[in-house]
């Protein structure tokens, strides 16, 4: 059941409207004190709302986050249930569960919106604790949504290379991972998901028609105002309106649903995203606080999970985010666990879940990634492998290098899969760094520290234990999967072989016995052959370091259909032999053997083959066997 909080402007305070459906629960309040001068009482001492909101909108380890640490937020939210429910605050708490499973807070003041609502509660608890859902809205009456079959989803994650990273790259892959396990026609650049990543990108692409926006990646507001970071035409960061991103999406496109995981996305009053978007949205999810990348990649996987595989309603999903905030490593002695705020503007949600039967059909759904590059993966499994039994080197690096399309970029992604898959016992945790535009060793080190989120390579292995939450008893694997490196002018054996100097050096001998690291380094070249003479010239020894082992692995080369078939036999991947290899042959034709466009034509090929119906149970093996003459 739903209780509709309406809160409007009354002379110099507010008045408060409570109705159930039903009648069940009924009340009108004038003259309630929810304004910005307004004083809660936290710790004995008299606070403003507003100085409460500025703490909300940026919960750091100032003097400011005091103000809402478990002790403040129960302070905060008795304030507000008090001032709401007045005399019947007792009654209604004893009442809650039997009057409501979710509070919507109606407003169209943003004094009132910005108020921390999801910390409501009474004797030391919080109702979305109790599993009772608060969300925001405009007005009361709303028509159902419905978010259809397969929807078109749009990913907008931009990366500045000149602002902190965000781990954007690996947040996208596992979420492109969760939707490809669930259904194979979500491939990038595929009829089902887009991902962009710069400003010009996203207005090229709003003819998608996206039923599911998502955006990953910074944002900031000052109370007043707030932005959202692209890139420009040359990486660098460009800050756009949040309301410009609101009004360009919108002109274009009707979204069912749309999630800002970036900071304070909704800390700017009229011009944050609830009401930049406002009705014209059934669901939105934006932040109110600063949001932490680990954070903000776990609670998105686990929003979207039980969106879109498990047709879960919104409201549902965000309040499992704070109930699971334990699960996902945080305590309520921070707002960080209840960083993320809904807008509903649906009564009603409608979905199906994505049909996870259809992996069964399909086989692996990571398989685009394991096309060939066997003897790379296998030398980087085996090798991770001894250093763990052995418990030397500290570390592992390597190099693999390719032209253009072949591939370097999915032996980054395929490796991470490959670890999860075959290194059951070691907790993985991931960074993503860019290589510098100058490669020096200073940049190298800048790079490595601000990667790692650390002031000093001494910090390392708490930084691990941080990331992954684990014990000391765990072992863990560092995977340093550099952005893949292209242009001559930063391409540069010496280079590499003075950045590992300084790894072994610096940073290598800060992991021990649980915790190992394996640093994996592509290079797009358009000359394979020259830039593998210069690495033996001029690169890592081959021998490796006293910490680090070094393996420049064999070049990335061209598919053969020879590849193709022997793949898709490894693997399973059900098809009509005899009609499916002249496909090959054509593909092959179109491609040249180019890793990642036969991949990507290799893919459509199969997935039309299943959508048609035609793709039989096992390989027909029924073909006569030819004579020999030996």
């Amino acid at each position: 059941m739903t209780m509709h909080i309406e809160i409007s402007p009354f002379g110099s305070s507010f008045s408060v409207r409570v109705r159930t459906a039903g009648g069940a629960f009924e009340l009108d309040r004038p003259g309630v004190s929810l304004g910005p001068e307004a004083m809660v009482t936290v710790r004995g001492e008299p606070v403003p709302l507003v100085r409460i909101c500025d703490a909300a909108r940026e919960p750091d380890y100032t003097h400011t986050a005091a103000l809402l640490d478990r002790r403040g937020q129960v302070a905060v939210g008795e304030y507000l249930w008090n001032e709401v429910f007045g005399d019947r605050a007792a009654e209604c708490w004893s009442r809650l569960p039997n009057i409501a499973s979710e509070i919507r807070i109606v407003t169209t003041d943003e004094r009132i919106a910005r108020l921390p609502w999801n910390l409501m509660g009474r004797e030391g608890g919080h109702c979305v604790l109790r599993n009772v859902m608060v969300a925001l809205a405009t007005r009361t009456d709303h028509e159902p949504a419905e978010l259809p079959p397969l929807p078109h989803v749009l990913v907008v994650a931009p990366q500045p290379r000149d602002r902190d990273p965000t781990a954007g790259a690996a947040h996208l892959d596992e979420f492109e991972a969760m939707l490809r396990g669930a259904d194979p026609r979500y491939a990038q650049g595929g009829q089902r998901l887009r991902i962009v990543r710069s400003w010009q990108e996203f207005l090229d692409v709003r003819d998608f028609k996206a039923d599911v926006v998502y955006y990953y990646g910074h944002g900031f507001a000052d109370g007043d105002s707030a932005e959202l970071w692209f890139e420009n035409e040359s990486g660098l960061a460009r800050a756009m309106p949040l309301a410009d991103f609101a009004n360009a999406l919108l002109r274009v496109c009707k979204p069912v649903i749309v999630y800002l995981n970036c900071c304070q996305g909704d800390a700017a009053g009229y011009l944050g995203a609830g009401f930049q978007f406002g009705d014209r949205v059934p669901a939105l999810v934006a932040n109110r606080a600063t949001a932490t990348v680990d954070l903000a990649r776990k609670q998105g996987m686990l929003f979207w999970r039980r969106v879109l595989l498990d047709g879960a309603d919104p409201g549902q999903a965000v309040r499992e985010l704070y109930l699971g905030y334990l699960e996902q490593g945080l305590d309520s002695n921070s707002v960080h666990w209840m960083t993320p705020v809904l807008y509903r503007h649906y009564s009603k949600w409608q979905s199906s879940p994505l049909l996870r039967e259809q992996l069964s059909r399909m086989g692996d759904p990571s398989w685009h990634l394991k096309v060939d590059r066997v003897p790379q993966a296998s030398r980087i499994l085996y090798e991770i492998e001894t250093m763990f039994q052995q418990g030397k080197p500290r570390s592992q690096a390597y190099t693999w290098y390719g032209g253009p399309g072949h591939g370097c970029e999915l032996l980054v992604k395929r490796l991470r899969v490959d670890f999860d898959e075959r290194l059951r016992d070691t907790k993985i945790v991931e960074f993503a760094p860019e290589w510098p535009q100058v490669a020096e060793p200073g940049q190298f080190r800048n790079m490595l520290l601000q990667a790692f989120g650390i002031q000093r390579f001494e910090d390392v292995p708490a930084a691990l234990r941080r990331d992954v939450r684990a014990n000391s008893d765990t072992r863990v694997l560092a995977y340093i999967r550099h952005i893949t490196v292209k242009g001559q002018g930063v391409i540069n054996p010496a280079s590499l072989r003075q950045y590992l100097d300084l790894w072994n050096r610096e940073v290598a001998p800060h992991f021990s016995v649980r915790n190992f690291a394996v640093l994996g380094t592509a290079f797009v070249v358009e000359k394979p052959q020259n830039f593998a003479e210069a690495m033996i010239k001029h690169g890592p020894p081959a021998d490796g370091m006293a910490l680090t082992g070094f393996t420049l692995l064999d070049e990335l080369k061209s598919l053969t259909r020879q590849d193709l078939v022997h793949f898709l036999n490894r693997h399973k991947i059900e098809y009509l032999p005899a009609d499916f290899e002249r496909t090959l042959d054509a593909i092959l034709q179109r491609t040249g053997g180019a890793y990642e466009a036969t991949v990507e034509e290799l893919e459509k090929a199969v997935i039309k083959l299943w959508e048609k119906g035609t793709i039989e149970l096992t390989p027909n093996s029924n073909d006569p066997t030819p004579d020999f003459d030996y």
